[in-house]
């Protein structure tokens, strides 16, 4: 259920289309400002579709946990953010995210699909001082493409971590990490990478629950982590979740 006027409608999916497009034919350029967001010399992230199994999980985990992300687009049809479904109609972000004015989040935005719009009726919460938003969407996309859950157990050192996202815009795709340090509200990892656009992402545990969201590139060519903000803060702050 498509909840854009159909002009709208038609004009977004089109520039989405266009995008995926230039993806499958290598036109999308890679290189940015955030480009330091990736970790070592390689970019490692693969399309949701055509994931191979080769990142540490399994095809299945992927397929299992990437239908809830979508891609936060503005007001003139651009995606520039990434965020996560946590009910029916509330979509976890990062909170930088809001001031570029989220109008609509595009879900099934991948290689091979047509992306489907949903309009953002409104910032239900935004931390204060720390980076996360909580957006509400109308038409409840979460009966459609399932929402993820949360968890603030405990994660420890080492453990993999996986972030499906839309880096730079682009159509949907999977990086898979390990955690190098949690302290206070912040989590790090490791040899995952992700790119402008990535930010509101969540991090999932191999149980495919949400341990934070990515909101910092902090990569370059050798090596470093990225990072993001802890479901546990989140929850101890927020009057949602």
């Amino acid at each position: 259920m498509l909840t854009l006027p159909k002009t709208k409608q038609l004009t977004r999916i089109a520039a989405l289309t266009a995008a995926i497009l230039a993806t499958g034919c290598g036109q999308q350029d890679e290189e940015t400002s955030e480009s330091k967001s990736i970790c070592g010399r390689t970019n490692d992230l693969q399309e949701v579709p055509e994931y191979d199994g080769t990142l540490g999980i399994s095809i299945g985990f992927v397929a299992q946990h990437e239908t809830p992300v979508g891609a936060i687009l503005n007001a003139g049809g651009s995606p520039y953010c990434s965020g996560t479904l946590i009910s029916e109609n509330l979509f976890l972000t990062a909170g930088h995210c809001i001031p570029s004015g989220p109008d609509s989040v595009a879900f099934n935005y991948q290689v091979g699909s047509e992306p489907e719009l949903f309009e953002v009726t409104r910032v239900v919460e935004r931390g204060r001082g720390l980076d996360y938003a909580i957006l509400e969407v109308a038409g409840n996309p979460g009966d459609i493409y399932g929402f993820a859950s949360l968890t603030g157990r405990s994660i420890s050192r080492g453990e993999t971590l996986v972030i499906i996202q839309h880096p730079q815009g682009t159509p949907k795709k999977v990086e898979v990490g390990t955690l190098s340090r949690v302290s206070g509200s912040r989590l790090s990892y490791s040899g995952l990478d992700t790119l402008g656009g990535s930010s509101g992402s969540g991090v999932l545990d191999t149980d495919g629950n949400i341990v934070g969201v990515h909101t910092n590139g902090g990569c370059s060519s050798f090596g470093g982590a990225n990072s993001g903000v802890t479901i546990t803060a989140i929850a101890r702050a927020s009057s949602v979740i």
